[in-house]
């Protein structure tokens, strides 16, 4: 018979939450019937050190961690944080100092390094009879060689939704024995920093901050959210919370649904759009779940080579050096606060795929560290969609001039972020020029050669009278 203490082990990923946690429900309902458990969570070396991952993004986690920590004091649950090249390392030596009855998490819908880490997790547990029980955090099911149709994955994600959330712990009872001390990350983060600040009572803030004020002084939102002037006040800003399991997609789904319309300020419709928008963003995980191979091919094969690489051109864009104003606004900004609105996002890789024709996989790692939200299903489906190397979708080419002169009417966000031109006035902020003019760069494109490019990829319009470089616009739908 064993001699080592039987436990419950929970392994965090990016679930660092206690609402709607279902490992965690389930261990503290084990523990409430006599059981032992611990909860883990691995920072992994090997991951952290991918041309994918960011100090900032780290940061955001470490405030997350501190926030879970708090929550589970609590209910004495002491949180057990290890750092090693990978998580199968430090499971493996609580496999050897307990008899662990089964591990508890949540599916995960990463990049490639985390799918082969799970896969080596499962191997380890196999050859340890260990049972594995992984519960669903997003509507994503696991195993489907294809994308579900549109009005099946609807379906179930309505069905998903609207199941209870899983119950906050109430109760834990750790083994005796803890663990001897593993080596421990830096829990260090800088006292100011220009990015979101992490943690669960945050994200719970800034749902019921959007869904009963923000939604209501910002009655524009579907409009404003397209706005990069704007978007960081109307948009709800859940999505580094989301993405690193601060915030459940079923509890911000339901509390938008739970909320009643207020006339006349329009603000049900805003709360749907929200909502539309949590149902979309689990549509594209389920996509790269059924298609993980996204991450490194064109989903249109024929795509391969439709791009080239010109690496002066890369450093230029990736420093928003472009000498096009708005587009070096938006990505300053993105460098700056690490996160900007769809529409500079899409902008943004249109602008490198289309005018400086390069290749998405690899400019897609600097856009993967920049986001604090950097979420693998919505980023590479987006990007190939961007950048044309899908099957069906039109050409999605933003024009940034008139993308400027739309968003950014009165020039604000660019004198902001480009501060080289805040003396200009009138529509000179707005265009590129030839030459370098108050120490910021000529255009990286010519804008008569950006027409042509834009034309050879879009309808044969004839361009407008005035301003000819204005006319092409073939990204205007925010929907996704």
């Amino acid at each position: 018979m064993s001699t080592r203490e039987r436990v419950h082990l929970v392994w965090l990923k990016r679930d660092l939450r206690t609402h709607d946690h279902a490992p965690l429900a389930e261990a503290s309902r084990r523990c409430a019937a006599g059981e032992k458990a611990l909860v883990l969570y691995v920072r992994e070396t090997d991951y952290w050190a991918t041309d994918k991952a960011s100090p900032d993004q780290w940061g955001f986690v470490v405030e997350c961690l501190r926030d879970l920590a708090t929550n589970l004091e609590k209910i004495n649950c002491p949180l057990l944080i290890a750092e090693a090249p990978s998580a199968e390392i430090v499971l493996e030596s609580l496999y050897d100092q307990y008899e662990v009855v089964e591990l508890l998490c949540h599916q995960e819908t990463g990049n490639g390094w985390t799918y082969e880490r799970d896969k080596r997790v499962l191997w380890l547990c196999r050859e340890q009879a260990i049972p594995v029980r992984e519960f669903l955090q997003n509507a994503v099911v696991r195993g489907r060689n294809r994308p579900p149709e549109k009005p099946e994955h609807q379906s179930f994600w309505r069905e998903w939704i609207s199941e209870l959330q899983a119950p906050t712990p109430r109760f834990w009872s750790a083994p005796s024995t803890l663990p001897p001390q593993f080596t421990v990350p830096d829990l260090s983060t800088p006292a100011a920093v220009t990015r979101q600040r992490g943690g669960e009572g945050l994200a719970l803030g800034l749902l019921e901050s959007f869904l009963n004020e923000r939604c209501l002084l910002h009655a524009g939102y579907r409009v404003e959210m397209g706005s990069p002037l704007h978007a960081h006040e109307s948009c709800s800003r859940l999505s580094p919370h989301l993405t690193w399991g601060s915030l459940s997609t079923k509890r911000a789904a339901q509390a938008a649904m739970a909320r009643e319309p207020r006339p006349p300020h329009g603000s049900m419709m805003h709360r749907n759009s929200f909502h539309r928008r949590l149902r979309w963003r689990d549509h594209f995980l389920q996509k790269f779940e059924s298609l993980p191979w996204m991450e490194f091919r064109c989903i249109n094969p024929s795509r391969e080579t439709l791009h080239g690489w010109d690496q002066t051109a890369y450093e230029r864009w990736a420093a928003g050096m472009t000498g096009y104003p708005f587009v070096d606004a938006c990505m300053r900004s993105l460098n700056e606060t690490k996160w900007i609105n769809f529409r500079a996002r899409a902008m943004l890789v249109s602008f490198t795929s289309y005018a400086l024709n390069l290749d998405w996989r690899r400019f897609a790692p600097h856009l993967a560290r920049t986001f604090l939200d950097y979420e693998p299903g919505i980023h590479y489906s987006q990007l190939q969609m961007q950048s044309g190397t899908t099957y069906g979708s039109p050409p999605r080419i933003y024009n940034p001039i008139k993308q400027s002169l739309e968003k950014d009417p009165s020039g604000e966000f660019i004198r902001r972020w480009v501060p080289e031109l805040r003396n200009l006035s009138g529509d000179a902020i707005h265009l590129p020029a030839e030459i370098s003019r108050h120490g910021y760069p000529a255009a990286i494109v010519p804008p008569g050669s950006l027409w042509r490019i834009m034309r050879s990829n879009g309808p044969k319009s004839a361009p407008k009278a005035g301003h000819p470089q204005l006319e092409l616009d073939l990204g205007a739908n925010d929907q996704k």
